[in-house]
């Protein structure tokens, strides 16, 4: 009988060690193989204040804006570079202000459909032929202080938010304008949105039937939706937003400036997939190959970067 109870005994404890093993056994093989990192495959260099990457899928092409200057200065010196989806520079001034036509002060958001480039400019939203870079249209927006990213809605419409910033030619910032997103179709722009709430809003990217925003003055990413009267906090941060991209699966990448990264916000989560990036302003996603590329806006030059899958990257494709 004590035989038959030991070992009972022995085996109930041996049930219970179980599940500690097994955990044991799954941190040891974690430890032993971490999850992929991000990559940086390439930089791209010679830029000046580049502000803003846009790829362009249809081309396999990647365009960055470059201020050139003052962020607020409407000199006509800013620039568009034009780069192969792989990082090879093709023209480093595809379109320049002052040249052949073209108006372009301090270019920052980009956004494509069809053949169109369009590009946030102060308070102007130009227009180019993406494959010649000819200047198509310029559409005024009225009550506009600090024109920054630009989105293409469901609806088919141009929204661009306004940081209403100024920066003069010490470099120091005031506030004069109104937090706000301007929708531009047909030509003509109409403010549809505005107020402290959107906490100087910078990037912003088409999700389903809205947007999700990066302000620039909060630490939670924001939602919201045409026809509301202020945007909706979702998750929190370190703040300091500039750029945002949707990668899918309900995920977004999103650069900051006050911690130097580029993080994946993913439901109610803020996490950093990419450290160390100085002055990280509105990257560019390249979906097909899995890449990231970012400009730094105050070293004058680009980072490309392989995201792993758990982060909104693809396998890389030669």
């Amino acid at each position: 009988m004590r035989t038959a109870r030991l070992l009972r005994r022995v085996s109930r404890g041996i049930v219970l060690l179980l599940p500690l093993v097994a955990a044991c056994t799954a941190a040891g093989q974690a430890s032993r193989n971490p999850p992929p990192e991000a990559r940086r495959i390439g930089v791209m260099t010679g830029f000046e204040t580049p502000e803003s990457v846009r790829y362009d899928p249809g081309a396999d092409i990647l365009f960055v804006s470059n201020i050139a200057g003052n962020p607020s200065g409407r000199d006509n010196n800013g620039f568009i570079s034009r780069a192969s989806g792989d990082g090879r520079m093709l023209a480093m001034r595809f379109i320049q202000g002052g040249r052949d036509g073209v108006m372009l002060n301090a270019p920052k958001g980009m956004a494509v459909t069809g053949d169109t480039l369009w590009v946030a400019d102060i308070d102007a939203v130009r227009a180019f032929h993406r494959r010649t870079g000819a200047p198509l249209a310029s559409i005024a927006v009225p009550g506009a202080t600090f024109l920054n990213d630009v989105a293409v809605g469901a609806d088919g419409a141009l929204y661009v938010t306004d940081t209403g910033i100024v920066i003069d030619g010490a470099g120091r910032m005031a506030h004069p304008g109104r937090d706000q997103i301007f929708r531009v179709t047909g030509g003509t722009a109409t403010a549809v949105a505005g107020g402290d709430a959107f906490a100087l809003p910078n990037g912003i990217a088409a999700d389903g039937d809205g947007f999700l925003l990066a302000p620039n003055g909060s630490r939670a990413v924001q939602r919201w939706r045409a026809g509301e009267g202020a945007p909706r906090d979702g998750a929190s941060g370190p703040g300091g937003y500039d750029g945002i991209e949707v990668v899918g699966g309900g995920r977004a990448l999103v650069t900051s400036w006050a911690d130097s990264t580029v993080s994946l916000v993913d439901g109610g989560s803020v996490r950093p997939v990419i450290r160390g990036l100085n002055s990280p302003a509105d990257l560019g996603v390249d979906p097909r190959r899995g890449w990231v590329a970012v400009p730094l806006f105050l070293e004058n030059r680009v980072e490309i970067w392989a995201l792993p899958p758990a982060d909104g990257g693809r396998p890389a494709r030669r």
